[in-house]
């Protein structure tokens, strides 16, 4: 009976010290809930060129789901992320970027920044850096190697004003006339 006791103990000691000693699970700085969706304004510049728009996500089936729309509505890319957030997959990208060299180096940048957490806020690895600007929540990734750098700022949910009637309508007030 002592012989199992000091086997339960030396088990449970082992699950603790294993629990305690992995690292707990950071938040992702690009977050997408499990239901509903998220927006971002997004701002692509690479040497001079600058790409800026919407970035619509969602959790589909495990997977994030996402397009990305400049600002006349015109359709950059529509991404799709594995639910291990390893692995990105590109579709309908716009035809200037539509090489694929630069979908290769697009689709690791939004690997890296997908995977981004707060403690690799500051720090550089494999020529990325990461960091934060404002209140606002933007989220900025610097690509040294290739000079791209890639912000996302939250699109916050503004309630709609309630419209009383038609817009360009004004009511007139009864004439004098139409009252005799």
């Amino acid at each position: 009976m002592a012989t199992s006791m000091l086997r339960y103990l030396a088990f449970a000691s082992l699950l603790l010290a294993t629990v305690l000693a992995s690292p707990a699970q950071e938040a992702y700085l690009l977050q997408v809930p499990d239901s509903g969706r998220v927006q971002y304004r997004f701002d692509i510049d690479a040497r001079g060129n600058d790409l800026s728009g919407i970035a619509i996500m969602k959790m589909v089936n495990d997977s994030i789901k996402g397009v990305m729309v400049n600002e006349f509505g015109i359709k950059a890319m529509d991404f799709v992320l594995s639910p291990d957030r390893q692995k990105v997959e590109l579709a309908d990208v716009i035809p200037f970027i539509d090489k694929w060299y630069i979908k290769r180096i697009i689709k690791a940048d939004l690997q890296y920044l997908f995977n981004a957490t707060t403690a690799m806020l500051g720090s550089e690895s494999d020529n990325r850096t990461l960091s934060t600007t404002g209140d606002d929540g933007s989220i900025t990734m610097t690509n040294s190697k290739y000079k791209i750098s890639y912000t996302f700022t939250p699109i916050k949910d503004e309630p709609q004003p309630q419209d009383d009637g038609d817009p360009g309508v004004e009511e007139e007030a009864p004439s004098d006339d139409a009252a005799q």
